[in-house]
């Protein structure tokens, strides 16, 4: 959010899904929030991951580096500290990216999505056994949940005429916040339902 340009950062009511503020506040969308850093040690193929600098979950650690070199992207760490999800995009073609998650003991690794079109930014749960990801694989961007130990087929939850990614995915599990558009919503996951939470109006 920000506020005559400044920067600020406001914890949202999580029953009533509101911000405590009276001052009038934007949302300027973002693809995916920085939790690892990258080194570069070919051109656009990084290794992942020199350390988590700061996360979800708060942990703060050297992790070393896990994956070989490849074009990866959006680097997300689960709650419980014992895996990562990454989108890798195929160098072959450029076209086409999949979801992997990688052990960080014994940098187990496991492709979990298998379409001809992006799967992307795959944000875990509090729980560590499902994410969020956005895919275009029906021409749009749509949101699909998945379960992480691969044994279920990505269910569509979110259906739109834009594109749509996930943001993140609440401490208790109720809600999974998500871009569309400039506009940032909230789904439900237990009944599918969306609410529009923020809208960057234009002047």
């Amino acid at each position: 959010m920000r506020k005559l340009g400044i920067l600020l950062g406001q914890r949202a009511e999580s029953f009533r899904f509101s911000l405590s503020t009276t001052n009038k506040i934007a949302f300027c969308p973002w693809f995916a929030p920085r939790l690892f850093a990258l080194t570069l040690r070919e051109l656009e193929r990084p290794e992942f991951q020199v350390s988590c600098a700061t996360s979800r979950c708060g942990l703060e650690a050297t992790l070393g580096l896990v994956g070989k070199p490849d074009v990866y992207g959006n680097v997300f760490l689960a709650l419980d500290g014992t895996s990562v999800a990454v989108d890798k995009t195929d160098i072959s073609t450029q076209n086409t990216s999949d979801v992997w998650t990688y052990q960080l003991a014994g940098e187990k690794a496991m492709r979990l999505t298998f379409s001809s079109g992006l799967d992307m930014v795959p944000v875990w749960s509090p729980d560590s056994t499902r994410f969020v990801l956005t895919s275009n694989r029906q021409i749009n961007q749509d949101l699909y949940i998945k379960k992480s130990d691969g044994t279920q087929e990505e269910k569509l939850v979110v259906h739109a005429n834009i594109d749509v990614n996930p943001n993140d995915w609440s401490r208790d599990g109720k809600y999974i916040l998500y871009t569309a558009g400039n506009d940032l919503w909230y789904l439900m996951p237990q009944d599918l339902k969306t609410s529009l939470f923020l809208t960057r109006r234009t002047p």
